[in-house]
């Protein structure tokens, strides 16, 4: 469970490397929810690359003081 301030909630990413690895991003974001993550950014990246990330880029706009980001 993923535990954030009291007046925070709690915000997830999920990010795998191909496409082929989709059933992995499933179970990822399945696990964010589980976690109690309100909002949930997923999105497939190289880890190699440093092309962006809008998706985390996103999720960093969207969290506030007071907010937990889990990442898998």
């Amino acid at each position: 469970m993923v535990k954030s301030a009291p007046d925070g909630v709690a915000v997830g990413y999920a990010r795998v490397s191909t496409v082929d690895q989709s059933a992995g991003l499933n179970a990822q974001k399945r696990d964010l929810a589980a976690a109690g993550c309100a909002r949930i950014f997923a999105e497939q990246a190289s880890a190699v690359s440093a092309a962006p990330r809008p998706q985390l880029m996103a999720a960093l706009d969207y969290v506030r003081e007071g907010d937990t980001v889990d990442c898998h």
